[in-house]
């Protein structure tokens, strides 16, 4: 069979200077980290070399046996990055489970493609877990490195100013009962119209430092865009996949800490000016936008909630292979077949992560639906 590499797959990395590349799949964005001879092994079986013949070609270098040429083999044919010459990839349907989000996540999808948004799903295999459908893609133009080098640096200059005037102004004349209060002061349409997305400007600039700090590091990837967490939560996200390829764990948590210190900062300054607000409407909407802030910002600090900022810091930080894609692995084998070995620190790790989800969502929506229920208390 005459065999080619799959051109809808992307490679990220260079394979005769870094030990290990990216691969990353242009429609469904699904992310795969090999070694460079793997993938050099991979394009070797592709242009029609034989089992014998690789083994041979890297004998002077490395000791390949035949079982782990066969994995490596397999898992290219598994996951297409080998394809039959002239040949197309077959991609399964997408299966309806039986759960309120996963029906609540197809019907979006369908209403998005009825609408020819063409939303793509994406999951990362590496360092994270999303159910993601995607809606809006933006490729920002290149600048100048000190241009990125400023952005930081300003980025860092606002944060310690509106913290430290913030803790000496008015940290102690803050009344969080009024934040509170406040909400009762708007309805339902005026937080899902005018609040939700003033929040979704705020979580975009989140994005941005992200973007911008991860550039300013060397980061390949020009992606910005809009998508679904979850099937029904806007968010921003940034494309940051050669990161996975990036040795210096210092640097790559800089960039995962850039977007908290974007929220730090608009909740400092939020609050910092709060007090000044005269009308109740416009300060209900304001307490909107410090709560959803907030939930971020708690939701980012936890280091077992799959994608946020703290869970990439704490996987770098203690140089953790375990993420909550092979955690959640583990789990569905367990559920398939009893008799599975059971991995007790995957297990615990899997279901605090669950619970991270969970509580997440449920805040989430405990505050969008605040005017409607906070009537029944006041």
């Amino acid at each position: 069979m005459n065999l080619s590499l799959n051109t809808e797959y992307l490679l990220i990395g260079d394979i005769d200077r870094q030990e290990v590349v990216v691969l990353k799949h242009k429609r469904t964005h699904r992310v795969f980290r090999m070694s460079s001879m793997e993938y050099r092994i991979i394009e070797l079986y592709a242009k029609g070399y034989s089992k014998q013949k690789i083994i041979a070609t890297f004998e002077a270098d490395y000791e390949i046996s035949m079982e782990v040429l066969d994995a490596i083999i397999n898992s290219a044919t598994t996951h297409s990055f080998v394809v039959a010459r002239g040949g197309y990839e077959q991609f399964p349907k997408y299966k309806i489970q039986r759960n309120f989000i996963s029906l609540l996540n197809y019907g979006i999808f369908l209403a998005l493609k009825r609408l020819k948004l063409n939303p793509n799903r994406i999951k990362l295999d590496t360092g994270g877990s999303f159910n993601l459908a995607k809606i809006i893609k933006w490729t920002p133009r290149p600048v100048p490195a000190p241009l990125y080098r400023a952005g930081s640096l300003a980025l860092l200059g606002l944060l310690l100013f509106t913290l430290l005037f913030f803790v000496l102004f008015r940290a102690q004349s803050l009344d969080f009962a009024l934040v509170f209060y406040n909400l009762s002061h708007i309805g339902f349409l005026t937080m899902l119209l005018i609040a939700f997305p003033i929040s979704l400007v705020i979580s975009f600039f989140h994005e941005l430092a992200h973007y911008i700090v991860y550039k300013r590091n060397g980061g390949t990837q020009h992606e910005l865009g809009l998508g679904l967490l979850y099937g029904f939560i806007p968010i921003f996200y940034t494309a940051t996949e050669d990161m996975v390829i990036w040795h210096n764990k210092w640097t790559k948590i800089k960039v995962a800490l850039a977007g908290l210190a974007s929220d730090l900062f608009f909740l400092c300054l939020g609050l910092s000016l709060y007090a000044l607000i005269s009308s109740p409407w416009i300060a209900g909407i304001c307490s909107f936008i410090f709560l959803n802030l907030v939930v971020k910002i708690i939701y980012n600090c936890n280091p077992f909630s799959p994608g946020s900022d703290m869970y990439f810091v704490f996987l770098d930080l203690f140089n953790l292979d375990i993420s909550f894609t092979n955690a959640h692995e583990q789990v569905k084998a367990l559920r398939k077949n009893k008799h599975t070995k059971i991995h007790w620190g995957s297990l615990a790790y899997a279901l605090a992560c669950y619970l991270s989800i969970t509580v997440y969502l449920l805040s989430f929506l405990l505050i969008l639906s605040f005017p409607i229920w906070i009537n029944f208390f006041i």
